[in-house]
């Protein structure tokens, strides 16, 4: 995962508390993530970069069930 991929992810995250969870579970300050996610930091080093993208929530494709997504059937 690039760093602009980070950033677009953590992005998406904006709002919904996720960045408190991120924070949390990777150990990395809140307010260094949402700086990063502001594209505030230039540069948030390669260990901080994997903390939060181990601790990142998987990616579920649209088309999923789960998500929400519709699925056309017998085709």
């Amino acid at each position: 995962m690039t760093l602009d991929q980070l950033i677009s992810r953590l992005q998406a995250m904006k709002g919904s508390g996720g960045w408190r969870r991120l924070a949390k579970q990777s150990g990395v300050d809140y307010f260094t993530v949402a700086r990063i996610a502001r594209r505030e930091i230039a540069n948030p080093g390669m260990r901080t970069c994997e903390r939060l993208m181990a601790a990142l929530p998987p990616e579920v494709a649209p088309s999923d069930p789960q998500a929400g997504g519709e699925v056309e059937e017998g085709v």
